[in-house]
């Protein structure tokens, strides 16, 4: 298992949980640059809480490489970060992140391009929207959305909606 955070106290309380069920962490608390490199082998399973609404530097330092679903707008990096992941994934791997709410449903035409080609290829399995003030510095909503790098042959799609009466 390998995970990093800027956050030594988020290693410090996964590192020992995870020793008690037995698995044998590799966590850090610093990494080299803005996109960490994808390791020699790909990861199985995926979770994550990217940093929402942010953007990647402008010009020559703006990172390139394998975009297979579009390339994200210049301002905001929500879609970059989901294919990262996806691009981190050995086949059938699955990937849960954290998703700003308005990522599903901006109106920003690359954003759209993003998410109806991600749907078409079948890597995303599902988007469950979460409350706000879930996280208690911010007031936001957030969606935790389900992918995986393919899809089983005759899997069905399910497209849940927030049912009236159902609270949230």
């Amino acid at each position: 298992m390998y995970g990093e955070t800027l956050d030594g106290r988020l290693q410090a309380v996964a590192s020992p949980y995870l020793l008690h069920l037995g698995v044998r962490p590799k966590l850090t608390s610093a990494r080299s640059g803005r996109w960490p490199p994808h390791h020699e082998h790909g990861a199985d399973i995926v979770l994550t809480n990217p940093p929402s609404n942010m953007s990647d530097v402008p010009g020559p330092g703006r990172r390139t490489g394998d975009r297979p679903y579009g390339p994200p707008p210049q301002g905001n990096d929500d879609f970059a970060w989901v294919q990262y992941v996806l691009g981190a994934l050995v086949p059938g791997g699955r990937a849960v992140m954290v998703m700003p709410v308005k990522a599903g449903n901006s109106v920003n035409i690359a954003e759209r391009g993003i998410r109806r080609a991600l749907v078409r290829r079948g890597a995303v399995e599902c988007v469950i929207t979460l409350p706000s003030y879930l996280f208690s510095a911010t007031p936001v909503p957030v969606s935790s959305v389900g992918a995986a790098t393919r899809r089983a042959s005759g899997a069905r799609r399910h497209l849940v909606r927030r049912c009236p009466g159902a609270g949230g």
